[in-house]
């Protein structure tokens, strides 16, 4: 896209239209767009597959007012553009056609046409597009009137060889039109040749408007074929593909002609919404490298049997883009492809104003945008539904719990338990600054320790060490003051630090670090190549399928010198099926974990499916949430730099639940700042809590952190606010810090509290003031 989305322009229809263009997956297909009439061929072939013979017919009719014609003699300029050409064949399509009308069309209804009008029309000639002008105006209640110098209608069909049109299937077609209410004046010459002996032949006749079938000097302007004299029509197309007799084109002239015709009387625009009209070249991206070669089948006759047809049908590839959707499981829970988002999207912030599917929508994308890179036309949908985002937390529309837990767990990482920024030991100023980022801290505490150990020991000028959050998640909820106040956090103690360059493990941190805060980054898989690191133990040629991370998306230099250092290790590299730059997302983006755990889950799922990974593979990761989301579904995987550390420091090895991660956090920040810093913290006085594995479990899905539990449980026996059972001797506490009510079962149990069940909900309760804490109550 060529220009920059943002909240104040994503209402903006005229952004949002050249947005929702760049999806190509309404364009018709080739064969359709070729085609000048623009026979929906796609779907008749696939009511032949499916064996819906009258289906296929009165689709066909639909379009072509005479079928046996254009069955048998068509040109077929769809066969030239089927992309089954390249790969086989094209499809037989005229076989096809006559495959359903040898079969089946009696089965069908016949085609219904609109009340009288008081208009009458002639038409000059009795040839095909004549009596296609004539048929179409009929079924619309005008009175048609054919006058035609032979003794038969036809014209030029005459002239085609019998082997290819019988004379029983033009004359089935000319009953077609009989049978509707026409006058046609046979062995009638008209001189139309002068603009003079035209305006004689109407006024004389009174007609309202003429059609000239026939050759005449009369210029028309090719778009609406309209000529010098009011209400007067001749001549072809200028689009057409042929300037000769062309079956098919002749038919489009006459329906041209029919359109414009009836506009004309109408007094309305001729030539709106028919810029499409006739053949012109599709846009629809079509990717057939997925397909097999397959040659036309062969009928045993002039035409095919219902056998052939079935098995010619089943070749044709249905042609589609949906490249995005293939690759997304996003989009295939929502059954729908960009053009679709949008204009839901739209809906919902300029019109319906929050409603509350639309909402689920925009919050449940990844952002990984791999759809950009993907998509032929580069229709990146992060983008979009990043400024959704972004203006439905600035119009107050974004439901305020959806990211709250997300939110909160940001906030962790930077309140005063788990955020530190110090200098090297022994150092006044830092030439290095290591962001370890909040998830390799959350996951690995042990590990950020050893890192950071090596980092000090191998570079000079001091490597200071920073604890905190890049703010993504702001960013990716749509809060930008927050996303920003995050940023300039961390730039007020980089700069204290005496501005030195960052040293990430995050791929998202190094986006945001760099690409958002324009500050010095590198990472530390480049890094590594610079330095030498102890020890490093050889993998003797293991396979490890490596899983590219979102934000190493475009950033070669970062997902070559990954491969490169996993080859220095001993490990060799499985490729995934997507990968690198079309990498597909592990399901933790966008806060799709937070927002819509079910699509979460189908992303990963998907993933592990697509790559047929199962309890003997091991994956491979450079970014911690990857690695955690592989082992939450039962795969091996390991970070990249576990592998480089194995041995050398404890790995948790497992996918810690969301109260660890912040423990985590709290462990790594004291217990460096005792081992490194020889600082001491004082720990605070807190309550013992009792979990069996099962309610734990259920925590965990529900993303209830044991600290809500804490928090519910102090509330209720501080202020006395909770209900006792006297049944089971179980108190029921609730507290609601902010958008989520908790509510937590317990009873006093050894030096703390026994946790029977806990659960959450968006309701509050206005004016309820139940206090009871009495055990006789």
């Amino acid at each position: 896209m060529d220009f920059s989305l943002n909240s104040q322009n994503i209402t903006d229809k005229k952004i949002l239209n050249r947005i929702e263009n760049l999806c190509t997956q309404e364009e018709p297909a080739a064969c359709i767009a070729a085609c000048p009439l623009h026979v929906n061929i796609k779907d008749i072939i696939n009511h032949i597959t499916k064996e819906e013979w009258v289906k296929a017919y009165e689709l066909f009719l639909k379009t072509i007012p005479f079928p046996e014609i254009i069955a048998h003699a068509c040109d077929a300029p769809c066969m030239g553009t089927c992309r089954r050409k390249e790969i086989g064949g094209a499809i037989d399509i005229g076989k096809l056609e006559i495959a359903i009308l040898d079969n089946y069309k009696m089965q069908a209804k016949s085609p219904l046409f609109l009340p009288k009008k008081a208009h009458t029309i002639a038409i000059i000639g009795g040839g095909l597009s004549g009596m296609t002008c004539a048929m179409d105006l009929i079924k619309k209640g005008y009175k048609v009137k054919i006058y035609e110098k032979e003794n038969r209608l036809g014209g030029k069909l005459w002239g085609i060889d019998r082997e290819v049109l019988s004379a029983e299937a033009i004359e089935e077609d000319i009953k077609r039109l009989l049978k509707f209410p026409v006058e046609v004046f046979y062995e009638n010459f008209i001189p139309c040749k002068t603009k003079e002996e035209v305006l004689e032949f109407k006024e004389k006749n009174s007609y309202d408007a003429v059609y000239i079938a026939c050759e005449t000097d009369l210029k028309n302007d090719g778009d609406t074929l309209i000529t010098e004299v009011k209400d007067v029509f001749s001549g072809k197309r200028k689009n057409r593909l042929t300037d000769g007799f062309s079956p098919i084109y002749d038919m489009f002239d006459g329906k041209s002609a029919a359109t414009s015709l009836e506009r004309s009387l109408q007094n309305v625009s001729i030539m709106a919404g028919r810029e499409k009209e006739g053949s012109f070249e599709t846009t629809l991206f079509t990717d057939v490298a997925s397909f097999s070669n397959e040659a036309p089948i062969k009928s045993s006759g002039k035409s095919y049997t219902k056998e052939e047809a079935l098995k010619e049908a089943r070749r044709c590839i249905q042609c589609t883009c949906l490249e995005c959707v293939k690759s997304c499981s996003f989009m295939q829970h929502y059954k729908a492809y960009p053009k679709r988002y949008v204009r839901e999207l739209y809906n919902n912030l300029s019109i319906a104003m929050g409603i509350h599917h639309a909402n689920e929508m925009i919050n449940a994308c990844s952002l990984c945008g791999q759809c950009g890179l993907i998509c032929p036309n580069g229709l990146n949908m992060a983008d979009t539904f990043l400024a959704a985002r972004n203006k439905m937390v600035e119009s107050k529309k974004m439901p305020p719990s959806v990211f709250e837990f997300a939110m909160l767990d940001m906030e962790y990482s930077v309140s005063h338990e788990a955020f530190m920024v110090k200098n090297q030991k022994g150092f006044e100023k830092s030439e290095y600054l290591f962001f370890p980022g909040c998830q390799l801290s959350a996951s690995e505490p042990d590990l950020v320790k050893q890192v950071y150990k090596d980092l000090c020991e191998k570079l000079s000028g001091g490597v200071g060490l920073m604890l905190s959050c890049c703010g993504i998640m702001a960013h990716w909820g749509g809060d930008k003051d927050k996303f920003q106040k995050a940023i300039d956090e961390i730039k007020t103690s980089w700069i204290k630090l005496n501005s030195p360059k960052i040293i990430v493990s995050c791929p998202n941190c190094q986006r945001v670090l760099s690409d958002m805060a324009h500050l010095p980054v590198i990472n530390i898989y480049e890094l590594f190549h610079e330095i030498e690191l102890d020890d490093l133990k050889n993998f003797n040629d293991e396979n490890y399928y490596i899983h590219d991370a979102c934000g190493a998306r475009n950033d070669k230099n970062t997902q070559d010198k990954v491969r490169s250092l996993i080859k220095n290790i001993g490990c060799n590299v499985c490729e995934m099926k997507d990968n690198k730059d079309k990498g597909s997302c592990c399901g933790y983006g966008g806060l799709a974990l937070f927002s819509n755990k079910t699509i979460s889950d189908e992303i990963i799922s998907k993933n592990i499916k697509d790559n047929s990974l199962d309890m003997n593979d091991a994956v491979l990761t450079y970014c911690i949430n990857c690695r955690d989301r592989y082992l939450s579904k039962g795969v091996k995987s390991y970070h990249i730099l576990e592998k480089i550390y194995e041995g050398r420091v404890r790995i948790n090895g497992k996918s810690p639940t969301w109260s660890l991660r912040q423990e985590n956090r709290a462990y790594l920040k004291n217990s460096i700042l005792n081992e490194v810093w020889g600082e001491k913290i004082e720990m605070s006085d807190d309550i013992e809590i009792y979990l069996d594995d099962k309610l734990i479990e259920k925590l965990e899905d529900r993303m209830i952190l044991k600290s809500d539990i804490k928090n519910v449980i102090k509330y209720g026996e501080e202020k006395n606010n909770r209900f006792y059972n006297p049944e089971n001797k179980h108190f029921t506490a609730s507290l609601r810090p902010q958008n989520v009510t908790f509510w937590v079962e317990y009873e006093p149990f050894k030096d703390g509290f026994l946790v029977h069940n806990a659960y959450s909900h968006r309701m509050s309760f206005e004016n309820l003031n139940i206090k009871s804490g009495s055990d006789k109550t």
